[in-house]
């Protein structure tokens, strides 16, 4: 191209180049920690770690999708509204019921999806253990 019009052609050899840019949508979730001992009528705090991976604007959901006991889970946004690359933090609450049994393990999945491409989400598993304690009660017998 000596008269210089087409600007896709390289100056050096006259071949052809163009840059092309994906677009995407990408997320990326943690929570700490993932694993925890309670106890009855306790609140625990999860720290949860939200990444927008992808190179595009987006809005991301958090949501609670399955636990096998419904105990109460409580978030402090389910909303958030990302830049490209940047990571929040939320935070989830669980409320343990005051008539929990010893040895009850609670598994509560959070999932945290784009907006932008529905099919983009990831899933976290957080367990919740109420350890079993025994007693035993020894006496002495005086005869």
């Amino acid at each position: 191209d000596v008269t210089g019009t087409n600007s896709d052609l390289d100056p050096r050899d006259n071949s052809a180049s163009r840059l092309l840019s994906l677009a995407g949508y990408s997320v990326m979730f943690g929570a700490y920690p993932r694993d925890i001992n309670v106890t009855p009528r306790e609140t625990v705090h999860f720290s949860l770690l939200i990444r927008n991976a992808g190179n595009l604007w987006d809005n991301l959901v958090l949501s609670h999708v399955n636990s096998t006991l419904d105990w109460r889970v409580r978030f402090n946004a389910t909303m958030f509204f990302v830049d490209p690359m940047e990571t929040l933090e939320g935070n989830v609450w669980i409320d343990v019921p005051e008539n929990v049994a010893g040895g009850t393990i609670e598994w509560v999945t959070l999932r945290l999806a784009s907006t932008g491409n529905l099919e983009k989400f990831q899933d976290i598993t957080l367990s919740l253990l109420y350890p079993e304690s025994f007693a035993m009660e020894v006496s002495q017998d005086k005869a």
